[in-house]
């Protein structure tokens, strides 16, 4: 298998720092964790951002994808 080279991890570093900023600030939200009997699967949500929620197979998932979810909300905002 081809390795990507040094302008893929030049672009994919640029973005990432990018979305860093707004991921450290998502961090200082709180949010919840519960399991979701219709859907099995864990649901993580934002109390500042009630409309926006992330489910996942684990907890861990479930946290990272919403505060993703509320980095790029503040990324857009």
């Amino acid at each position: 298998m081809k390795m990507p080279g040094p302008a893929f991890f030049k672009v994919f570093t640029n973005t990432a720092s990018k979305n860093n900023d707004a991921f450290q600030k998502a961090c200082n939200y709180k949010y919840t964790i519960d399991w979701s009997h219709g859907d099995r699967q864990f649901a993580a949500r934002c109390p500042e951002f009630p409309d926006l929620f992330y489910l996942a197979g684990t907890r861990e998932q479930a946290l990272d994808g919403a505060k993703r979810r509320v980095a790029k909300v503040l990324k857009d905002s």
